[in-house]
């Protein structure tokens, strides 16, 4: 479960992530969730859904005297995203994204629980022309 600003909804949205591929050193992420952006002019609501695929930055661990408490682990993130934006009164738009980021996971000895945030960048192309996109989300595993 993971809470996003920006990114590919492109607005605050709640997110489930699945990881039905793992390796020792990556893992694959299917990504779906609702977005919601209300301003005085109109209101917005979005069904982002993304591919991505995590690879380790940090293969080579330390080696400590003693186990540490919480393990840090940290990936590059790569993938696809697109995501059904909806305004009431107009036509809905679908925004397509490549997305390239980092994903920093915090793991406690001893735990499956995997807490996480993550920074992405996300060009968005939507009505035949590209924007910055960018997005920002913190996790946990349930």
């Amino acid at each position: 479960m993971s809470a996003e600003v920006g990114g590919i909804s492109p607005f605050v949205s709640a997110n489930f992530e699945f990881v039905p591929l793992k390796t020792k050193t990556s893992f694959g992420v299917v990504r779906v969730g609702a977005g919601f952006k209300s301003t005085s002019a109109s209101q917005s609501v979005s069904v982002p859904f993304s591919l991505t695929y995590n690879f380790s930055m940090n293969r080579k661990k330390d080696c400590d005297a003693a186990p540490q408490k919480i393990f840090r682990e940290r990936f590059v993130e790569t993938g696809l995203g697109l995501s059904y934006i909806s305004s009431l009164g107009k036509k809905p738009v679908l925004y397509f994204a490549p997305i390239v980021g980092i994903r920093q996971q915090f793991i406690q000895w001893g735990k499956s629980e995997v807490f996480f945030y993550k920074i992405h960048l996300t060009p968005i192309y939507a009505e035949q022309r590209f924007r910055f996109g960018a997005g920002l989300s913190f996790g946990r595993s349930i």
